[in-house]
């Protein structure tokens, strides 16, 4: 009788274990029963996706990290901001896809307004966010010494302080920095409108929109550029920007029906095919970083020429777009697959990041300040890998503090800060109508705030200027086309390098005057020098710098209504001296002179050197034996021939700028790589002239002497 009572309930027990084993969660949602199973996939059932927090914290530390300083240990994980793709992507596309999930849900449950209600609630609290540390930051800037996350060299951007608090107000002025907020703020204001449409089944008409915003942006900026132009808003347009939160937005609304189609795919097979389009995006930015891969087929051509083209950050052009999708799609599988271990080694880190992103990111604004001016972590920036990991790991671990110290107090005390849109309306079904017509209301007024900014700052004052019609100071660079400029003159560009400790503009701008008075074009970007003393980071810079100069020049020759002169006269001083050599020898053919001031070339127009009895070969940057590794192209010596060189050079073996970091020119002095440098032109055929500057006594006449030369050869270049 036991016997039989034990065989009954173990046969029971036996079937409900079966049942519990074969019967999925009450609460697991479609997506979790995607790309089969595995120990250590994402189980983790609920309203919530713990791998999207995840993700967004994972973006929040690679912007932490990358914002703090330059290259570190961390910059392999986080792209050290110099991927073809970066974390600011993933930033907004997570934005709209949540948007999509969670109020797509909402509307469905509780209506539209309900949805935009909420909405528009995180559209204030992230307009104050936007207003509070742009003003935070021109107060900082106006009224303190402080170090700022970018140079003081660079401006405000506006001197009227009653524009720069209506535009502020308006959102037509951000400082460096609250870029991002101020796109981000514009994006999810749109967000109630969209979700409407795809409640009435409008998302082919939303999509299709969206991508032919983005299109008519990448042929035509200035006039597709929505909803308006902003004063130092020149990383994140909201037309090209858009189109990676709309189609978030449409995924996340369709979720489901996502799901089940990922569902039938192994996540295996997912994770393989993104891994090879991963090893694929790295193995182009490492051509790219080294330029050694030139004369590969396809990967040669993505590194090079068509590098800036295809992967531009603030157009968000195609190749960079392609580029998100094969990292959301490696990062979204591999989380899945392996969500158990990466969740215990980071989740303690990313977790709180990702859900409190908003905040990190405020948050660390505020903590790069702090660590900049802390001097025995300032002393540190750029000197090494390590040292730019020490400051991002003292800035992450602050906002990581001040975060979860943050979250902690509001649970202590229940309260949490809120800015109510509108007076909170009881949620009956006889006052819905009130409560959507505040919603209308509401944003009515947000489009009155902005179309009287536009009216009150002017279309050029409190915007960046789309046309050269006048010298145009931005962020990181001056532009200038003389007035009266027609498409039947063929105007001279003059291009201006900077020395190192300045930017393009603060070095271009006594050159206004001297380019007005010529007739010529001035264009003077900034270039982000690295440590020259190290031989790597030195190549690196130059192999970075070249292609974006380059760019620079196709970009001021995009001009409908006037010609540009294809050969450029070249000036530069300092740091800015070695990028032009460089960038003579790799584009001949688009330099007609060259004027440097300050140190003596480190890179030689030959393929080899005698030394001795034996021939050295020259590899760049000392000299153009691989070049074409580099450029694509042989080395144009005919079109050397045509260009002419004054070269200033200042005898001072002890300026670290003035010194060679690589052999065979470490050993000889400034004055005698001149000589061989002019020796070696003069040889090819071309014009040259070599003078020895002293600061002392010189001052201001080297600039005026250099301007002269380049001022006679464009004489002869005329007849």
């Amino acid at each position: 009788m036991i016997g039989a009572d034990l065989t009954t309930k173990l046969q029971e027990h036996g079937r409900r274990r079966m049942s519990s084993q074969i019967s999925a969660p009450p609460d697991r949602a479609p997506s979790d029963r995607a790309f089969g199973s595995g120990r250590w996939r994402y189980r983790e059932y609920g309203r919530r996706d713990a791998r999207l927090d995840l993700l967004r914290g994972y973006a929040v530390f690679a912007m932490l990290c990358d914002h703090a300083a330059n290259i570190s240990w961390f910059s392999p994980f986080t792209g050290g901001n110099r991927f073809v793709v970066s974390a600011a992507e993933a930033f907004v596309f997570l934005a709209g896809l949540v948007i999509g999930m969670v109020y797509g849900g909402r509307m469905r449950r509780d209506g539209w307004v309900a949805a935009a209600e909420s909405i528009l609630r995180r559209v204030v609290v992230l307009y104050a966010a936007t207003v509070g540390l742009t003003l935070l930051f021109v107060v900082l800037f106006q009224f303190t010494s402080l170090r700022l996350w970018l140079d003081r060299d660079y401006g405000l951007g506006l001197t009227d302080p009653v524009e720069l608090l209506i535009g502020t107000l308006t959102l037509h002025y951000t400082y460096h920095g609250t870029d991002i907020l101020w796109m981000y703020t514009i994006l999810i204001a749109t967000a109630p409108l969209l979700l409407l449409a795809l409640r009435d089944g409008h998302a082919v008409p939303v999509v299709v929109g969206s991508w032919l915003l983005w299109l008519a942006y990448q042929w035509y900026p200035s006039q597709a550029t929505v909803p308006w132009m902003a004063t130092n808003v020149n990383y994140f347009p909201v037309s090209a920007w858009q189109v990676i939160f709309v189609n978030g937005l449409v995924i996340g609304y369709y979720r489901d029906a996502v799901s089940r189609v990922l569902a039938r795919v192994p996540i295996h097979l997912v994770l393989a095919v993104f891994g090879l389009g991963m090893a694929f995006l790295i193995l182009v930015q490492r051509g790219h970083n080294t330029g050694r891969l030139a004369g590969w087929p396809i990967v040669g051509h993505l590194a090079g020429e068509w590098y800036l083209l295809l992967f531009d950050k603030p157009n968000l052009a195609l190749g960079r777009l392609v580029a998100f999708v094969i990292l959301a799609g490696f990062s979204y599988s591999l989380v899945t697959a392996y969500w158990v271990p990466i969740r215990r080694a980071l989740g303690w880190l990313l977790l709180p990041l990702g859900t409190n992103s908003l905040r990190a990111y405020g948050v660390h604004l505020i903590m790069i300040v702090v660590v900049y001016n802390v001097d025995a972590l300032a002393s540190l920036y750029d000197r090494s890998r390590t040292a730019n990991t020490l400051i991002q790991a003292v800035t992450v671990g602050l906002t990581f503090a001040t975060v979860v110290t943050w979250r902690r107090l509001e649970r202590g005390v229940a309260w949490r800060p809120a800015m109510p849109v509108w007076p909170v309306l009881p949620a009956r079904p006889a006052r819905l109508e009130r409560r959507g017509a505040w919603v209308v209301a509401t944003s009515l007024a947000v489009l009155f705030l902005t179309v009287a900014g536009t009216l009150l700052l002017g279309p050029v004052r409190g915007a960046r200027q789309a046309d050269l019609a006048t010298a145009v100071a931005e962020a990181d660079v001056l532009r200038y086309v003389p007035e009266g400029a027609v498409s039947a003159d063929e105007v001279p560009v003059l291009l201006a390098l900077h020395p190192e400790g300045q930017n393009g503009p603060q070095f271009a701008t006594p050159l206004v005057d001297i380019a007005r008075a010529n007739g010529w074009a001035l264009i003077a970007p900034t270039v982000p020098y690295g440590d020259w003393s190290v031989p790597e980071e030195a190549t690196a810079d130059s192999v970075h710098t070249l292609p974006r100069v380059r760019a620079v020049l196709d970009a001021i020759g995009d001009n409908d209504t006037v010609r540009f002169r294809d050969r450029v006269l070249l000036v530069a001083s300092g740091r800015g001296a070695h990028a032009a050599h460089q960038f003579a020898l790799a584009y001949p053919e688009s330099v007609s002179a060259i004027a440097s001031t300050g140190p003596a070339p480190c890179i030689l127009p030959a393929q080899e050197i005698q030394a001795g009895s034996e021939a050295v070969e020259l590899p760049f940057p000392s000299g153009v034996y691989d070049l074409e590794q580099y450029v694509g192209a042989p080395w144009n010596r005919d079109a050397l021939r045509q260009v002419a060189f004054w070269i200033g050079v200042i005898p001072d073996a002890t300026d670290p700028i003035s010194s060679c970091p690589w052999r065979p020119l470490a050993e000889r002095e400034p004055p005698e790589r001149a000589q061989l440098f002019a020796e070696l032109l003069s040889g090819i055929g071309a014009r040259t002239q070599t003078v020895v500057l002293h600061p002392a006594t010189d001052a201001d006449p080297p600039l005026a002497e250099a301007m002269a030369f380049l001022r006679g050869v464009e004489e002869l270049n005329e007849r």
